[in-house]
């Protein structure tokens, strides 16, 4: 958050902590004199009404601290959704992608797992902890009821404490990798699940809170489509390059020197790179059928050029002359 953004939040806190100074002044006041006006027949009894007063300022105040780090929440994840989406690198996409739910959440491990494009099935993609070090697929410890329960609901699921959670009591991997606070969050894409985000903490009960769902969600199915676009790009950018290769052996069948362009790694260049080899096919594609057919028309002006030859007289005596 910047300095600008926080200014309101601490305005609010400064103020509610001067209504709390004055309000405790107030009262000292008050105390001082209340002998006096009881003996004067006018007791004060305001001892519950200033200390409702003080609660409920201190709720205010709390309030405000809340709203004001979910402000923060949100404007970061604004800020790192725009800079996942910049690149369309799917290896980059996807670590920056659990890094932002480690940071999110503070979570001891995150695992992004997405369906197989040809069978379904949910596989690992990429894993990392807090200290952001890969976890390799042989260290997973994940708990697949969770995300079973997940992709059914297409909602996210959340437990402060898996071993003492009725719902996953009967999962053998809850009590064998001692998983505690789980959060999952299904990445959804045209109101299908194409896959989850899914944070643990082994050490800690109630690592994780309601209020890490709404930003997580949100963040999920930005997820989604960034890694969506940057699938559909490394698929283009392989035809692309499949291509540029074919062009080679065609302008190197016909003779041709010129360099072809390589594939680039952004949408813009990619274009650019599209265009100038669609170009090129197009152009070594007209030479060929060019040659083609200059190669036909020699052929058929070198059998027009060719005189015609008598044939040899013979000695037949009934030939006229």
């Amino acid at each position: 958050m910047t300095q600008q953004d926080s200014a309101p939040s601490l305005d609010v806190h400064q103020a509610i902590d001067g209504v709390l100074t004055a309000l405790t002044d107030l009262e000292a006041r008050l105390n001082k004199y209340g002998p006096t006006l009881t003996a004067l027949g006018m007791p004060l009894n305001v001892a519950a009404t200033f200390q409702q007063v003080r609660e409920t300022l201190e709720k205010s105040k709390t309030q405000s601290a809340k709203t004001a780090s979910s402000l923060e929440q949100l404007q970061n994840l604004v800020r790192t959704s725009a800079r996942i989406m910049s690149s369309l690198e799917l290896d980059k996409v996807l670590e920056q992608v659990i890094d932002t739910v480690i940071d999110m959440t503070g979570a001891e491990r995150a695992y992004l797992m997405l369906r197989n494009q040809e069978t379904g099935e949910l596989a690992p993609r990429t894993a990392r902890n807090w200290d952001r070090q890969t976890i390799s697929e042989a260290e997973m410890l994940i708990s697949r009821k969770v995300i079973n329960l997940a992709l059914a609901q297409k909602e996210p699921i959340l437990t402060t404490n898996a071993q003492q959670d009725t719902r996953f009591q009967e999962g053998e991997s809850v009590i064998r990798y001692h998983l505690r606070s789980i959060l999952c969050v299904p990445m959804i894409l045209q109101d299908h699940a194409v896959g989850v985000l899914y944070a643990d903490n082994r050490m800690l009960r109630g690592a994780f809170a309601p209020s890490h769902i709404p930003l997580l969600a949100a963040f999920g199915t930005q997820a989604a489509i960034t890694i969506e676009h940057a699938r559909l790009f490394g698929e283009t950018r392989s035809d692309l390059e499949k291509a540029r290769r074919e062009l080679e052996e065609l302008r190197a069948k016909n003779g041709s020197s010129n360099a072809v362009p390589k594939v680039e790694s952004t949408p813009q260049l990619a274009q650019s790179t599209l265009s100038e080899v669609s170009g090129a096919v197009a152009s070594a594609t007209k030479v060929e059928t060019t040659s083609q057919r200059v190669d036909s028309s020699d052929a058929a002006s070198s059998s027009a050029a060719t005189p015609k030859i008598d044939p040899k007289p013979t000695n037949d005596p009934n030939r006229q002359p």
